[in-house]
């Protein structure tokens, strides 16, 4: 895996652990209302997914390398739970780290980011246009690099001026930006109260997604932005079809057994939460409708600005 060019945005492991007993990874598609039979190699991926380019202007394929090394791990790990084992120090570890970047690693999370930081740079680049005394000094020069002429650079100021510009977060921004959050995440997720939930007993089945991992505040008061950090926030991650990690703040780390009606709660934040699809060990078309009936109901990202005296703070937040 030298140079890997497929990257997958679900690690392939969990996907192949919700396939049938023939192998086959039962796809909906809640966009063109379909469903279709497919495999976890052709799943939640997509060429050069996290890939970048470096000061040599080639495509970096680092993090993907560096995932697969965290998905390996993680696999392990999850195989230890599924067998109801304690883990080591060490493989609990490998759990929080991989949990806590398939959180990140999703298009759903990138586009949060880009909904998130676009704002914030749009405002920073007019406060600099209008407050930094260096900025038409920089960017002048810069431009001139690159050959612009004089009324070039006037005509861009005076559209400056106007405010007839837009910023917006790359994907390169984004990736590097994901990768400096994930220590965050997993000292949150370390510190969190862990357990592991099987059905017995039941017909009914998890589900899992291209965003297989879901924060829900489940607080009775004021709902709260949807963070890790949020003392009422529940994690729930499908591990297979008969199993769910689920992470709080408060309660206890230990394995245990879920009825029906929690079984179909974890299930409709998977389905509402999807990116685009979601993925499940059997084929039914009440679960399509399920499906498709959940577009719109994904949270999202908005910038808040608040005023503080003569001071303007701009808040993301993440809600349903």
């Amino acid at each position: 895996m030298s140079n890997p060019i497929k990257h997958h945005s679900v690690a392939q492991h969990v996907l192949r652990r919700f396939c049938d007993s023939d192998g086959v990874l039962w796809t909906y598609d809640k966009e063109k209302n379909q469903i279709y039979p497919g495999t976890p190699a052709s799943q939640a991926r997509g060429k050069h997914f996290y890939s970048f380019k470096d000061c040599t202007g080639m495509k970096n394929t680092k993090i993907e390398k560096f995932l697969s090394q965290v998905d390996y791990a993680g696999s392990i790990a999850i195989e230890s739970l599924l067998r109801k084992e304690r883990l080591t120090t060490e493989r609990a570890l490998d759990f929080m780290q991989f949990t806590a970047a398939q959180m990140l690693r999703v298009e759903t999370y990138f586009q949060r980011l880009e909904a998130c930081l676009s704002p914030l740079l749009q405002e920073s680049a007019k406060r600099m246009f209008k407050y930094d005394p260096e900025f038409k000094s920089r960017v002048t020069g810069r431009l001139k690099e690159i050959g612009a002429s004089e009324t070039d650079i006037k005509g861009l100021f005076a559209s400056l001026a106007r405010g007839e510009f837009k910023v917006t977060a790359n994907r390169d921004y984004l990736k590097a930006t994901f990768l400096q959050t994930l220590g965050t995440i997993v000292e949150l997720f370390r510190r969190m109260r862990w357990c592991f939930l099987r059905i017995e007993g039941a017909t009914e089945r998890f589900v899992t997604s291209d965003n297989p991992l879901v924060l829900e505040d489940i607080g009775t008061d004021r709902p709260q932005p949807l963070g890790v950090a949020n003392p009422n926030i529940e994690v729930t991650m499908p591990l297979s079809p008969t199993v769910t990690a689920v992470g709080r703040w408060d309660g206890q780390t230990d394995y245990g057994v879920i009825s029906v009606q929690p079984i179909k709660v974890i299930n409709q934040r998977t389905i509402d939460q999807a990116h685009r699809f979601v993925y499940a060990s059997y084929r039914s078309d009440n679960l399509l409708k399920q499906v498709v009936a959940s577009q719109g109901k994904q949270a999202q990202t908005r910038v808040v600005k608040i005023k503080q005296g003569e001071a303007t703070i701009m808040m993301p937040i993440y809600s349903n």
